[in-house]
């Protein structure tokens, strides 16, 4: 069942806004599919945003980001902003894998526990679904009713905050990447 699953799930077409798997953290995303245990369901590399939210909880996306961007990106965003509160948030890496089994899901865990990813557990057990979410994020109020409350200087310090948990997200994603093909694709390989 899984491995018919899997295949299904690998040859479908990417139904994010987007329309493609974020650039950065591909590598990771192509390791775990390689594995025959686990399959990815859903993931981000991390972004920063500037978005408004609406009455329904829905979120107004004024701007998108999976890299760096500039002040006057950001200045130009907040040009016309809406008449509520907008807020600019980076948003850490986030992964859902499936796993063959309980075994296999508690080696993922174990493995992204040991790389600092804390916020890493089973969220669904139909298909063993294991979340993988980085720590590095935040998110500041920067406007209100359509007029922006801080001045260029502390949005500048904002930006480059978002800027320093992006590049520490990758660095993250990176590393447990090389540690997933180190321990757990090699291990595959080798007991085959």
């Amino acid at each position: 069942m899984f491995d018919l699953d899997k295949k299904s799930q690998l040859a479908k077409k990417d139904r994010s806004k987007k329309g493609s798997v974020d650039a950065q953290i591909k590598p990771l995303i192509t390791a775990i599919n390689k594995h025959p245990d686990y399959y990815t369901t859903s993931s981000c590399a991390g972004r920063i945003v500037l978005f408004s939210p609406d009455r329904k909880d829905r979120f107004n996306m004024l701007l998108v980001s999976h890299s760096r961007i500039s002040l006057k990106r950001l200045n130009e965003a907040l040009e016309n902003i809406p008449k509520s509160d907008v807020y600019l948030r980076q948003e850490s890496f986030i992964l859902h894998v499936a796993c063959r089994n309980m075994d296999a899901a508690e080696k993922l865990l174990k493995l992204a526990q040991s790389h600092g990813l804390k916020r890493a557990g089973i969220i669904s057990t139909k298909r063993i679904i294991v979340e993988l979410v980085s720590t590095e994020h935040f998110d500041s109020i920067i406007a209100e009713n359509g007029h922006v409350l801080i001045d260029q200087i502390y949005l500048k310090v904002l930006l480059s905050r978002a800027h320093e948990k992006m590049k520490k997200n990758k660095i993250k994603t990176s590393y447990f990447c090389r540690s997933f093909i180190a321990k757990m694709i090699a291990k595959t390989i080798t007991t085959r």
